[in-house]
Order: structure tokens, then sequence, then C-alpha cells
């Protein structure tokens, strides 16, 4: 059985319990919580005695949503002279938090085009998206 640092998981009867347990912090979420869940689901997904997975919390709330202190420090995260860099760096930020697919060609369909944002052109227009 796994552990965490922000979750307690059990297996019972062929249930898979996952408890969010940061009651202090009315269960915010941190970085760590979220690659926690998805460690967790993975553990589920390769465990052959769960059959199901139930997702509850400790304490008086389920989540307080994202954890604001967090929040507060992704500037110093993704700090770059370039914008362009900095927004990318966002953007896989909060693609590896949420396990979101990781297509590049969705993620910069309506972006300018990074070289150019990075020389400084800002104003130059987006480029066109391409035929479906």
């Amino acid at each position: 059985m796994p552990t965490f640092e922000t979750l307690s998981v059990t297996l019972q009867d062929h249930i898979a319990t996952i408890r969010l347990n940061r009651p202090d912090k009315a269960n915010a979420m941190n970085a760590t919580m979220w690659q926690e869940i998805r460690q967790a689901f993975d553990w589920v997904d390769a465990t052959p005695e769960a059959r199901v997975a139930v997702l509850q919390a400790e304490g008086k709330y389920f989540t307080a949503g994202i954890d604001l202190q967090m929040m507060m420090g992704l500037p110093a995260h993704i700090a770059d002279d370039c914008e362009g860099r900095m927004r990318e760096k966002l953007r896989r930020l909060i693609t590896a938090m949420t396990g979101a697919a990781r297509s590049s060609r969705a993620a910069t369909v309506a972006a300018p085009p990074r070289s150019a944002e990075c020389r400084g052109w800002r104003d130059s227009p987006p480029a066109p998206a391409p035929p479906h």
C-alpha cells in the first residue's frame, strides 16, 4: 500500500479509498497533492484487488480548491526575461499538475510564434490556426 504526504490510501473489500489529508489547510490542493492524486489512482489502476476507488477527505471540508500559498509562489518558478518562455513554463506546470494530455499542437494553435515573442515582436499577429 503506498504512503503519501497529502493523502491516505486504504484497500478493504476491493474498495480503494483515497482521502485528501490536509485538514489543517482545508485540504487545499498544493503541487504535492496534485502529483500524489495521480500516483494514487495509478496505483488503483495497477492493483487487481481494487475494483473501485472512492475519493474522500479528512476534516470539515472536502477541499478549498487550489492552494493559494502555492499560487503566490508561481512567479518565482516561471520567471524568465522572455514572456513566451514564461508562458510556456506556466503551461507545462499546469499540464504536469493536472496530468492533462501533452499535445503541443493543441496548446499552441492560438499562440503567437515563440521565437517572435522572444525577440520582442510582441505586436506580431498570431499565427493562423491550421485547417481541421
